[in-house]
């Protein structure tokens, strides 16, 4: 169970967090694919997992999300160096048409705030602090492993993503395999269909009444599906109640 992906949402996982989570099994494309949703996604009032800034800004070239160095979503895919060398290798590839997003959780970190803004300086990029319209001209959004990715496809960007995690064999976003240059595929499976089935099937609101988290936990504890949650138990239905 973790919190994410939206802001008062939590998921829960029958097999494990991150790249071995059940949404990068090949039978989790069955159920993605086959999903109907009892309303679409566009619908509900979702929130992104941070506040964003007032600050906005157009972007034609590649965004670099940059994450908290020391976040389990790094620590689970690799290292705070790993991740290091990722940014600083995507900001010599890139070079002028990088624009570095800053995580909002960082900004007080003088150490992590003067490494990032050093490497942007020396490769000539763009870098700040500003909402999710940076990425609505961009070419596509690269991540080391974040959670991110749903504020793009939510936008309709193509996500790549450099370590694995939650979303790298789920065919929506495509998986670089720790690299800062692939070749560019079109996604496998879509995106509304993807964050339907996150909405729906995938998280619940944490502020559920407790009755019915006990009542779902029950649930959960009892069942052999891959995919748990009912669908009355979803996010989704706690935000269209």
């Amino acid at each position: 169970m973790e919190t994410g992906f939206f802001w008062d949402a939590i998921h829960f996982d029958a097999v494990g967090l991150y790249e071995s989570a059940s949404l990068n099994f090949p039978a989790a494309r069955r159920w993605i694919e086959r999903f109907e949703a009892p309303r679409s996604w566009r619908t509900l009032a979702l929130k992104p997992k941070f506040g964003q800034p007032a600050a906005k800004r157009e972007w034609p070239g590649v965004v670099i999300v940059l994450q908290h160095p020391n976040d389990r979503s790094i620590l689970r895919a690799g290292s705070t160096a790993d991740y290091h060398r990722f940014v600083a290798e995507a900001c010599a590839h890139y070079g002028p048409r990088a624009f570095l997003k800053k995580h909002p959780v960082t900004l007080g970190n003088r150490a992590e705030m003067a490494l990032v803004d050093g490497l942007a300086a020396q490769h000539g990029c763009e870098i700040g602090h500003v909402n999710p319209s940076v990425i609505d001209q961009c070419e596509f959004v690269l991540t080391y492993n974040s959670t991110f990715a749903v504020d793009a496809l939510m936008r309709g960007k193509h996500v790549v993503q450099y370590a694995p995690g939650y979303f790298w064999q789920t065919g929506c976003v495509q998986y670089s395999g720790r690299h800062v240059a692939p070749r560019i595929e079109p996604g496998e499976v879509s995106a509304d269909q993807f964050l339907d089935f996150l909405v729906w099937k995938y998280c619940v609101h944490k502020l559920m009444p407790l009755e019915r988290f006990a009542e779902l936990l029950r649930i959960l504890a009892a069942s052999k599906e891959l995919f748990p949650i009912p669908t009355e138990f979803s996010y989704g239905a706690y935000l269209n109640a």
